[in-house]
């Protein structure tokens, strides 16, 4: 089983929506005609299709480290991953990932 990562909120729905592109990863917690509260679940080593995210509201459940890759091909190095720490919450620019 899959362990909770993180859940976001967002107040708009967006093309390449991740629940979409990555349905093992993303599920809808809730949503109404305001905001959208989505759970993401993976294990180390599980990667996402592209896909975007408007303005959104991060709350990780646990730590982990992240790698964000701006193409398929570039990857960026082990020790240059971002660490997320469980139980804070991240305000987030809309994105494209």
């Amino acid at each position: 089983m899959r362990s909770p990562v993180a859940l976001h909120t967002s107040l708009v729905a967006v093309s390449d929506d991740p629940v979409a592109t990555n349905p093992e990863l993303y599920s809808v917690v809730f949503e109404n005609e305001r905001v959208r509260v989505l759970e993401y679940r993976d294990r180390p080593g599980d990667r996402t299709l592209p896909h975007r995210h408007p303005d959104s509201v991060m709350l990780t459940l646990s730590s982990f480290r992240r790698r964000l890759f701006a193409k398929l091909k570039e990857r960026i190095p082990a020790d240059d991953a971002s660490p997320l720490s469980g139980g804070e919450p991240r305000l987030g620019p809309a994105s494209a990932g």
